[in-house]
């Protein structure tokens, strides 16, 4: 199963690493972006505040992991 997870904008990586032992995707791209007329390579998420979980059940103990990790706002599973 996959849960889709919303969290605080810009938190997607901090949450990732805190939960390294759960399997979280967190899908990103390469933008090339012009700022003050350098291009620069930054990486973004493709889904701004949105996480995925890779699981086969959420047990409570996972529920639990995951609310006291903070920065989260939803889990919806899809």
């Amino acid at each position: 199963d996959y849960y889709v997870i919303q969290v605080v904008t810009g938190k997607e990586e901090f949450i990732k690493q805190k939960l390294s032992n759960l399997e979280i995707i967190n899908p990103q791209r390469k933008l090339l972006i012009k700022r003050d007329g350098k291009k620069l390579e930054e990486i973004k998420p493709i889904f701004p505040s949105y996480i995925f979980l890779k699981t086969e059940n959420l047990t409570p103990q996972t529920l639990n992991t995951l609310k006291k990790t903070g920065n989260i706002i939803k889990i919806l599973r899809f």
